[in-house]
């Protein structure tokens, strides 16, 4: 492991006891956000298979109705409904935060006009607008839920890289670092310690 650049010397061993410090408690603060992130993805990963079945599961219904409308009414008459049709949509985007990930929340409403007779249509046409309603906020909420899963991803994914650099990388840096400068310092301080032994033992035999 290869040192950092510093001249072992009292003042940046303590610089250095002082920054590993700070990076120790950066790592666990890390560490912790990692640990966080990673339950609130597999809570939203079980959500997300959950409301991709949901969503399969209705659009299959969806596209059944859909056959049996065109059948029953026919594509001529469904271009004239769907012409005379004045629906109403509005969808809210607003956006929330967790762990310091910011993710869109949708508000999704829908006005289902009447405007077609109900005895030159069949009932299947009415069920269609109704299963339509409920799959478009389904797939509404399945688009925020994978959208969220998405951005959380790529942020625990950044905090690997940073954690696993401090974990591998910085923190033993720093204790190779440290440890090279204390020895280096305590092994000055024997040099001078005999160095002052011998200059003494000098001094006391000119005497």
């Amino acid at each position: 492991m290869a040192k950092l650049p510093y001249t072992p010397t009292k003042g940046n061993l303590l610089k250095l006891l002082e920054e590993f410090d700070f990076a120790k408690e950066g790592f666990k603060l890390l560490d912790e956000k990692k640990k966080v992130l990673t339950a609130e993805i597999m809570k939203i990963i079980s959500d997300a298979k959950e409301l991709r079945i949901k969503f399969n599961k209705k659009l299959d219904e969806i596209h059944e109705l859909f056959y049996k409308v065109q059948i029953y009414n026919g594509s001529r008459k469904l271009h004239f409904i769907g012409l005379a049709r004045r629906d109403e949509a509005k969808l809210k985007v607003l956006e929330r935060s967790f762990m310091g990930v910011i993710y869109p929340t949708f508000k999704f409403d829908i006005n289902i006009s009447r405007t077609h007779s109900l005895l030159n249509t069949s009932s299947f046409l009415d069920e269609f607008l109704i299963q339509g309603k409920e799959f478009t906020e389904l797939m509404i909420k399945l688009i925020e839920v994978e959208t969220k899963l998405f951005r959380m991803g790529s942020e625990l994914k950044k905090l690997l890289k940073r954690v696993n650099a401090l974990e591998y990388i910085h923190l033993p840096q720093y204790r190779e670092t440290i440890k090279f400068i204390e020895e280096t310092l305590e092994e000055m301080d024997r040099e001078e310690f005999y160095l002052r032994k011998i200059l003494k033992r000098k001094g006391n035999e000119q005497n």
